[in-house]
């Protein structure tokens, strides 16, 4: 069943002075693929070493649940790599078998008559994005 609650979203900072944020709100593969695109960006822009990128952005999670995680662990998860920091994230807020929902739907995936092959094509490669490095 589908959450009643809204997804949550990622804001950007007008002239990337500050980190990504992300909005209290359900936690979807397609919010966190944005949010690791937003941070992967303020890395490249501000050059801050991998060793130093969980602590420039995880503070600017919002939500109770997800500030409370973060705060009880901040020590480890401060400690860990981008990509690992997320695959715990994953871990904590997707719900158990994502991956699973999305390789199911993408098998059962048909181009519709009325699909425009581009438009079919692309959803099929942006569902299939969110499963890089799981």
């Amino acid at each position: 069943m589908a959450s009643k609650i809204p997804p949550a979203t990622v804001t950007k900072a007008p002239g990337s002075k500050h980190p990504p944020s992300l909005s209290d709100g359900t936690i979807t593969p397609e919010v966190v693929h944005a949010y690791d695109m937003a941070c992967r960006q303020y890395f490249k822009r501000k050059n801050i070493d991998a060793a130093d990128q969980v602590a420039m952005v995880a503070g600017e999670m919002q939500g109770v649940l997800r500030e409370q995680w973060y705060n009880t662990n901040a020590t480890v998860l401060d400690a860990l790599l981008w990509t690992e920091f997320l695959t715990a994230f994953k871990a904590r807020r997707l719900p158990t078998g994502w991956e699973s929902s999305i390789v199911s739907h993408l098998l059962r995936f048909r181009q519709k008559d009325a699909d425009v092959f581009e438009d079919w094509a692309t959803a099929v490669e942006t569902q299939n994005a969110l499963l890089v490095g799981t």
